[in-house]
């Protein structure tokens, strides 16, 4: 378990008095790891290991790293209860999440543009916030690492993701049609993916 302090650092203010209880009581082991490009946090439930297990990245921003550790606490409190993780992002997790998010809302922890954009994701919450494009543009403003999104290029710019060079195409719904320029395939990349921009 973080020190209280500790993990302030990583919070906006005012979230600390709110989550530290929580994690306090339920004895959670919390590990604040490096950027992982596949998942912002994780939770195990007590099973190979004495306690309860989340990690949440600690390259997020305060308000995204906020979200990522009250999405996985949720996933506790369905394992208290149900004792089970086979419907992980089903109805009683979107509950549990929904309960718990509500008083950060209500106490004005996050900023009025994100409260807006997540009274509205909270209607009907999915598996990761990442896949809530108005939410994870919203959140990429208060990254102090800027990034470019896929989304905010022009169409036939070219750019890199995961070593390969690809050419930005027509939309299709979220995501964006690319012509991966290494292999000639066409590729359905969602616009959201955080790519290097290349020079034509």
């Amino acid at each position: 378990m973080q020190k209280k302090n500790d993990l302030a650092e990583y919070l906006p203010d005012g979230a600390i008095d709110y989550v530290f209880p929580f994690l306090d009581s339920n004895c959670v082991h919390l590990k604040i790891t490096p950027q992982r490009l596949t998942k912002q946090g994780d939770y195990r439930p007590p099973i190979r290991y004495p306690t309860h297990r989340i990690s949440v990245n600690g390259s997020l921003n305060p308000y995204a790293f906020l979200i990522t550790l009250v999405h996985e606490m949720a996933h506790l409190e369905v394992w208290k209860k149900q004792k089970s993780i086979r419907e992980p992002h089903g109805n009683q997790w979107k509950t549990a999440f929904v309960a718990m998010m509500t008083p950060l809302l209500e106490n004005d922890i996050f900023p009025p543009d994100l409260k807006q954009i997540l009274q509205h994701h909270l209607k009907n919450p999915k598996a990761a916030s990442a896949l809530d494009q108005k939410l994870t543009i919203a959140l990429q403003r208060y990254d102090k690492r800027k990034s470019t999104l896929l989304h905010a290029l022009p169409e036939n710019t070219l750019f890199a993701i995961k070593g390969r060079v690809f050419k930005k195409q027509h939309k299709a719904r979220t995501h964006y049609y690319c012509q991966c320029l290494n292999n000639g395939r066409m590729y359905r990349i969602n616009g959201i993916a955080e790519v290097v921009p290349m020079p034509a």
